[in-house]
């Protein structure tokens, strides 16, 4: 994982505070520091540009993965720095946790890697720029069935994400679904590998946390178990790779991250590189473009939060570090999907 930034920081008439909830420490802090790293190079290039009528202050909360943390950071948040825009959180659990409070005091909230589907419905001031696991799910329903698979096992962790990923899956694949459900501080997964290995699945999916799916890639070799691992968008990453080692080549999965660069993916690639010395993460990306996107409607309209509300939904085709995407009318991104798999240890293409 990359090291923390320094935050770029400047007092001015002019400046907007912006909260941000992710759990910085813990399990799960990776995807919270990824987005971190990601929000921290938007700040740079926001406050370095001279041309912006409106600088922006960080003000950073640890949710530490936990749905009363999340909600201690809001409160906090709203009732003593008074912030009117957050980003946050990671965890789709803590992103309704603290969603109502938001929605509540009329706080706009983006997060940058919740999927669970019913923050679709989580009221008018709430956003986020990771797909919904709904949306992920169709497209990867298809692929598999496209494919002619007919028995697939899927290893969730026990949280809103997980649990949503295997209803949602259910509802498009036309084949069979086993599905085990995991807690997020796992650390033994034989007696589920033993399991699996009865019920003979075409392929494997993780829908679960980076360190348990490099973990259980571990215990199936240990166990001598070849199992056809595929992942979701959120379970794999570069710090699967690392925790993963050559465990991890041959592993299929789906991202709405697209890597195949184009101006702006290749500008913020090339910045993150620089600063943090490896490949940018979807998680990057996505913390990358909720900030930019506050900013690029403050410079439009100012910082009125029903005008920048009304951006937001109204933000269309929009080439963001992630891709190019949409807002659809629930405040969720609308990408299209890619298919990857890991050869050597790097993220190659299947399309």
């Amino acid at each position: 994982m990359p090291k923390e930034s320094a935050l770029f920081t400047l007092t001015n008439n002019n400046e907007i505070k912006i909260g941000i909830i992710l759990p910085l420490t813990g399990n799960g802090s990776d995807g919270g520091l990824y987005a971190k790293t990601g929000i921290d190079i938007a700040l740079q290039k926001i406050n370095n540009d001279t041309n912006k009528k409106y600088k922006i202050k960080l003000i950073y909360e640890d949710s530490k993965y936990n749905s009363e943390e999340s909600t201690k950071a809001i409160n906090k948040l709203i009732d003593i720095d008074n912030v009117k825009f957050i980003i946050g959180d990671g965890g789709s659990s803590q992103t309704l946790a603290i969603a109502p409070i938001a929605e509540k005091n009329k706080i706009i909230l983006i997060s940058p890697a919740s999927q669970a589907s019913n923050i679709s419905q989580s009221g008018d001031y709430i956003f986020r720029t990771q797909t919904s696991a709904s949306l992920e799910t169709k497209e990867f329903a298809k692929y598999l069935n496209d494919k002619n698979i007919k028995k697939i096992a899927i290893l969730a962790i026990n949280t809103d994400y997980g649990k949503t990923y295997i209803n949602e899956i259910k509802k498009d694949f036309k084949g069979e679904v086993y599905s085990e459900l995991h807690n997020k501080d796992e650390i033994n997964f034989k007696d589920t590998l033993i399991k699996l290995n009865n019920l003979k699945p075409e392929i494997v999916i993780f829908a679960t946390v980076r360190q348990a799916a490099a973990e259980i890639l571990k215990e199936s070799k240990e166990m001598d178990y070849n199992f056809t691992f595929y992942g979701s968008s959120s379970s794999i990453s570069g710090y699967f790779l690392t925790l993963a080692g050559n465990l991890g080549d041959g592993l299929v999965f789906i991202s709405p991250y697209n890597m195949n660069l184009n101006s702006t993916t290749k500008e913020f690639t090339d910045e993150y590189y620089k600063t943090y010395n490896e490949k940018p993460d979807m998680l990057s990306a996505n913390g990358y473009d909720a900030l930019n996107i506050l900013s690029d409607c403050f410079e439009k309209y100012g910082n009125d939060v029903e005008v920048v509300k009304t951006c937001i939904y109204n933000t269309q085709n929009y080439s963001g570090a992630s891709g190019v995407f949409s807002f659809d009318a629930n405040g969720d991104v609308i990408k299209p999907f890619y298919m990857y798999t890991i050869q050597y240890g790097e993220f190659v293409s299947l399309q």
